[in-house]
């Protein structure tokens, strides 16, 4: 993770209001910490620039579901979940439920995660980026065997 946090700010030196970069070096961070570390000069970013979306184009779910993903991090499901209801009037696609995973995850919802395992399945991710990702490793456990199964 060290070498995506340097990465991530070489991006964000690029693109400095890419909330999608700004939100992966959160990211970065808290497993650099074993989830007690946050950079909240990033957290501040995403939350200024993913509202300035929300308000330039209400209609753009990304801007919900990033500030969603940051309420995550920080431990405040239920403002994710709100921002998660908000964006679902809209549209769904992959970040949508990547996002709901993540909810899910947080909640320990079972059925909701082999609906939004099965989603992401649906919509074109691989079942080793899913496993792969530190977030799901619950769903390495046999009880979601049937959802990863060919």
């Amino acid at each position: 993770f060290e070498k995506s946090v340097a990465l991530y700010k070489h991006a964000i030196e690029l693109e400095p209001t890419n909330i999608q970069y700004l939100n992966n070096i959160i990211d970065s961070y808290y497993f650099l910490g074993g989830g007690k570390n946050f950079s909240h000069e990033y957290i501040n970013k995403v939350n200024v620039y993913a509202e300035k979306k929300i308000a330039d184009d209400p209609s753009d779910i990304s801007g919900y579901l990033y500030l969603a993903l940051m309420h995550i991090n920080l431990g405040r499901v239920d403002e994710s979940k709100e921002l998660v209801e908000r964006a679902s009037k809209l549209e769904h696609n992959y970040l949508y439920y990547y996002v709901r995973l993540r909810v899910a995850s947080e909640e320990k919802n079972d059925d909701d995660l082999v609906e939004y395992s099965s989603k992401l399945l649906d919509a074109g991710y691989s079942k080793s980026f899913i496993l792969e990702d530190p977030y799901f490793s619950v769903l390495r456990h046999s009880r979601f065997n049937d959802v990863f199964t060919d």
